[in-house]
């Protein structure tokens, strides 16, 4: 929706506002992840010798000495489409022959921005301190054990069977909120200059979902 408004009736002079809402379309790569494969981290122990007990090569990469359990992804069954909100208000007005200037003030928000998030980790907060937990730290022996804060939080896990599960929905959002200013003069042989200068701020929650 737009409205355009000559206030003095001259041509010289334009009041304009518009008003729209955009969706996107969610890209297919984002759902096929649920899919797999599930993704796993193993450390192995270095064999120098390049071969196994066995002589069968083995690129140097020896017995495994961990691993975690499976990563997955999961897709919120209740996905939304995102989309955006831009509103625009400004004024144009001739300020000499064949010179005009115009301002404007462009809002946009973005809704319902796609972002994995792990639900399978989770914070734990203090009830003395208000802050995330940190109980758990650097074991220290000296001579008996204990165990002292390391001033990071801690990762409490919910299910153990699995490393990362997660979760694709629309937790995301992003604004922007700017200023521009235009001078614009037409030339000779059809040549036109135009200058022009912006502000703008924009914050957001992350520029990717990944």
């Amino acid at each position: 929706m737009s409205l355009s408004w000559d206030p003095w009736a001259d041509g010289k002079t334009k009041v304009f506002a518009s008003w729209g809402r955009f969706y996107d379309k969610i890209f297919l790569r984002s759902l096929t992840l649920e899919q797999g494969p599930d993704s796993v981290t193993r450390v192995y122990q270095f064999e120098p010798r390049g071969v196994d007990d066995y002589g069968i090569p083995n690129n140097r990469i020896g017995k495994p000495l961990f691993q975690s359990p499976l990563s997955m992804t999961a897709v919120d069954r209740s996905l939304k489409t995102p989309y955006s909100v831009e509103g625009t208000i400004g004024a144009q007005r001739e300020i000499s022959p064949e010179m005009s200037v115009s301002i404007r003030y462009v809002t946009r928000d973005y809704h319902d921005q796609l972002q994995d998030v792990d639900v399978n980790h989770r914070l734990e907060i203090d009830p003395a301190t208000g802050r995330p937990a940190d109980r758990i730290g650097e074991a220290k022996c000296d001579p008996t054990c204990s165990n002292n804060s390391n001033g990071v939080a801690d990762l409490y896990v919910e299910n153990f069977y699995f490393n990362r599960i997660l979760l694709l929905g629309n937790p995301n959002e992003q604004t922007y909120r700017g200023w521009e200013f235009e001078l614009v003069r037409r030339l000779h042989r059809k040549w036109q200059m135009e200058a022009s200068y912006t502000y703008s701020i924009a914050r957001g929650d992350a520029e990717s979902y990944l």
